[in-house]
């Protein structure tokens, strides 16, 4: 589980880790799941809406595994391509 200060943070650490990954022009990024907390829907959605901007932003393209903390939302079956 995240501490108050690392869920305030988070938005901010993923942009900044994609950003720096994606300088090392790497082929793709494997994601292994538990990008969300509490595997609201709010929380979902702006997860791979990050991911998304991100692999417009750099082409990279990202593969997602999706973690026990991601389950939790039901609509992530209905989340589309990344």
């Amino acid at each position: 589980m995240r501490t108050t200060a690392q869920e305030h943070l988070a938005e901010h650490q993923l942009r900044d880790m994609l950003d720096r990954m994606a300088l090392s022009r790497p082929d793709a990024i494997l994601y292994l799941g538990d990008g969300a907390n509490s595997g609201c829907r709010d929380e979902v959605d702006l997860f791979f809406s990050i991911l998304r901007e991100n692999r417009a932003k750099h082409g990279v393209p990202i593969f997602f595994a999706i973690g026990n903390h991601d389950y939790y939302d039901s609509r992530i079956n209905d989340t589309p391509e990344l």
